[in-house]
């Protein structure tokens, strides 16, 4: 097992729970962890339930080696479970704590070699009652609550940077570059058509409608000139490692949860950022690193995507 980071994540007056009901809530966290989106909908995780704590690993013969031959997008797929399981413990207010497993485990040859992550019941400091309020879905998938319309405000920008920093990433608006970035995107997909081998590997894992990520509720949207997004977003890290991936998937999966909240579609594009001449004209700042380029709007979401059985991916070990 490899180095690890630390981070504490609870709530403001949160309780422990009872040993029973503990591992009822990291049941249930295993399961949200398990409706996460993913790269090509290729769901490269299993989970292990034990006593007090819920281990998510990487499954290497799920990457994909032309898309993501260092393993990066498979890591950030990995860290948007891991936001779905804060996001159950939160709501079950269980108090945890979260260690990141850094490069040996989750560096480009080493994917697969132990967990990327732990969570265990323990204590600490960080407030989470945002993260559960994150499990309120709107009554229709792609629609928003009672209440509240479908606009990307002043309010929602600020959370939304606020929420990115929460998980060690930054956000900021590159909306000025839209149109260049949708045009490079038909690029990708024009290319897709035309590469024989990267089109049988991506429809090996979505058949039908080819989409780059999938989600479990029709939330991500592809957009095209006639559909634009209202805003481009950009999440980037201080590092690119493993565990920078892994943050990056946190904080990715956390702001498209707030996005459904309003009644609003998204398109994550991580093959923007693996191409080296657009990355460095994307980079806000020296050491910034760009790791996802998330397009916002209101265009029609995706068709729900199919999902692996729960007795496939998770395994109890009481």
């Amino acid at each position: 097992m490899g180095v690890a980071t630390s981070d504490h994540t609870v709530g403001m007056g949160m309780i422990m729970v009872g040993a029973d009901n503990n591992a009822s809530a990291f049941r249930r966290a295993a399961v949200r962890a398990a409706m996460a989106p993913s790269i090509c909908n290729t769901q490269p995780w299993r989970f292990i339930l034990s006593p007090g704590l819920l281990d998510i690993y990487p499954e290497r013969n799920r990457q994909l080696p032309l898309r993501d031959p260092s393993g990066r997008q498979l890591v950030i797929s990995l860290g948007c479970a891991l936001m779905n399981a804060r996001v159950q413990l939160a709501v079950d207010r269980v108090e945890i704590a979260v260690q990141r497993f850094t490069d040996d485990v989750l560096g480009d040859h080493r994917v697969g070699v132990g967990p990327a992550a732990s969570i265990t019941a323990g204590t600490g400091a960080v407030g989470c009652s945002e993260l559960a309020a994150l499990a309120e879905v709107p009554e229709l998938p792609g629609e928003p609550p009672s209440g509240t319309s479908a606009t990307l405000g002043d309010d929602l920008v600020d959370s939304l940077i606020a929420a990115a920093e929460a998980e060690s990433t930054s956000l900021i608006n590159i909306s000025d570059q839209q149109q260049s970035l949708l045009g490079l995107v038909s690029e990708t997909w024009a290319a897709i058509e035309q590469n024989s081998a990267e089109r049988a590997e991506l429809l090996a894992w979505s058949p039908g409608d080819i989409t780059l990520w999938a989600d479990s509720a029709p939330v991500l949207a592809r957009f095209d000139h006639e559909t634009a997004p209202l805003m481009t977003l950009l999440i980037s890290t201080r590092g690119d490692r493993g565990s920078d991936w892994l943050r990056t998937g946190e904080a990715l999966q956390r702001l498209l949860l707030m996005l459904q909240q309003r009644g609003l579609t998204a398109m994550p594009d991580t093959q923007l950022t693996d191409d080296p001449e657009t990355r460095q004209r994307l980079q806000p700042e020296a050491d910034l690193r760009p790791q996802v380029v998330l397009f916002v709007g209101t265009a029609p979401a995706e068709p729900t995507a199919r999902r692996r059985r729960l007795s496939d991916v998770i395994t109890e070990q009481f």
